[in-house]
């Protein structure tokens, strides 16, 4: 079974069993889990329409670690593309 069909799902159900619960935070940054999902879906739908295509080379993320990092690379994943620390 691909890794694709197993954490898409798990990854759906805790986002949504803990909506508003914390995912993440940094310093004065603290993100629900909630926010995390509809900040990656709109990197996600962003990349999507600029032309970024599934199976297409991955992306580079060049970037501190960060909450925006961990945006990023859920963006990335939730527009079927892979990406490139």
């Amino acid at each position: 079974m691909s890794d694709k069909k197993v954490v898409k799902p798990v990854a759906l159900a805790v986002g949504a069993a803990l909506a508003g619960s914390f995912a993440l935070a940094s310093g004065a940054v603290r993100l629900t889990y909630a926010e995390l999902n509809r900040q990656a879906n709109q990197l996600g739908h962003d990349l999507v329409e600029s032309g970024g295509a599934a199976g297409g080379p991955p992306l580079a993320i060049w970037m501190d670690r960060s909450p925006w990092m961990v945006v990023a690379v859920a963006g990335v994943l939730k527009a079927g593309l892979a990406y490139r620390p």
